[in-house]
């Protein structure tokens, strides 16, 4: 004889809705303290060659398993590897307790723009501020000419004002000498090492 009671009717809806609600989200209830993922924390490139970790002394051993062809001879390999340093609070990965298959990534890195935009419209926007320059200046010294032949001593004095630096005040001391023929005159100044 069944026992249809309120009570087994409630324990059922409860047993029943949980089933649903894992079968829908599993993970819902790991996502607070879950345990992270077993691939990504013991990943290993295909290409390692060493079998201890002479540090800690843990075991890892790579079986490649197929090699996928790719254009021009190149390929790229799945392998399966082994590492022993694993904790007891690990979880098994899903193909095995201290096993990853590696199945590796798709990386896309660019310089400038991507290399798909095949001639579409691309806005560059800068945001740099106005940047304006006023100033006054003078300069003095002794000029000594003779004989086509000149030398000067002195300084340039400017006063400026940028609206991002504000005020400022520059002196210059300059040196030169100048060689001349009628018309024609030729000039060397040296102002500040420059």
């Amino acid at each position: 004889m069944q026992n249809h009671s309120p009570f087994f009717k409630a324990v059922s809806l409860i047993i029943s809705f949980a089933i649903l609600v894992q079968c829908i989200s599993p993970m819902r209830l790991l996502a607070i303290t879950g345990p992270s993922a077993p691939e990504f924390s013991s990943f290993e490139p295909v290409s390692t060659t060493n079998m201890i970790n002479e540090f800690t002394g843990d075991f890892s051993y790579n079986l490649p398993v197929l090699s996928i062809p790719g254009p021009d001879g190149a390929g790229y390999s799945l392998s399966l590897s082994y590492h022993s340093g694993t904790s007891p609070d690990e979880d098994a990965s899903w193909v095995g307790y201290g096993w990853t298959l590696n199945p590796g990534a798709i990386n896309r890195s660019k310089n400038g723009f991507h290399d798909d935009i095949k001639g579409a419209n691309i806005v560059s926007t800068n945001k740099i501020p106005t940047n304006w320059t006023m100033g006054i200046g003078m300069n003095a010294g002794i000029n000594i000419e003779g004989y086509s032949f000149s030398a000067s001593l002195g300084e340039t004095m400017l006063l400026q004002y940028n609206n991002n630096k504000g005020l400022s005040y520059i002196a210059v001391p300059n040196i030169g000498v100048g060689l001349g023929y009628g018309m024609i005159s030729l000039n060397m100044a040296l102002q500040d090492g420059g």
